[in-house]
């Protein structure tokens, strides 16, 4: 076998990672934009023993589970991982813990959606809206019709009265 015939070079390894997705929040993201939250898991998931690390945040979604779910996930580099690599491992066992993640989870999604929904409401204007009839009777009118349609609309708005 000459040198140019060598052997093929292992692949690196992919680290695996256990993580617990605790939930979403939206003020630590940017633009108001969902943060993912997670913390890595340090022994058996299942254990008591087992011990969370810091929290780390992502802008996808890496699992589709519930707050509580923990699953293990292909981590090429630190500070990357391979969506669709996730495998659920289990829920993690302290109930209050997930019952909390959860709640807080919800209660986030919530305000936000109430906020996203306030704010469409301030976008719309009541009075414009009751011009709409207005609006396409005269995109559908005359040159002529639409300079009388106007002339009228102002002599009601200066004068309060029609005539």
């Amino acid at each position: 076998m000459s040198a140019a015939e060598s052997v093929p070079a292992a692949e690196p390894e992919v680290k695996k990672i256990t993580l617990l997705f605790i939930g979403i929040d939206y003020e630590t993201g940017a633009d108001g934009k969902a943060s993912y939250l997670y913390k890595e898991v340090t022994g058996d998931p299942k254990s008591p023993d087992a011990t969370l690390g810091k929290v780390v945040s992502f802008g996808k979604r890496l699992n589709y589970g519930m707050p509580g779910t923990v699953f293990t996930i292909n981590q090429p580099e630190p500070g990357k991982v391979s969506l669709e690599t996730d495998k659920f491992l289990c829920q993690w066992p302290d109930e209050d813990q997930r019952v909390h993640w959860q709640a807080t989870s919800r209660a986030n999604e919530q305000a936000h959606a109430e906020a996203k929904a306030a704010k469409e409401l301030m976008k719309e204007n009541a009075a414009l809206e009751r011009l709409k009839p207005f609006r396409q009777a005269y995109a559908s009118a005359s040159t002529t019709a639409r300079r009388q349609m106007l002339a009228e609309i102002l002599r009601y708005i200066t004068s309060g009265r029609a005539e």
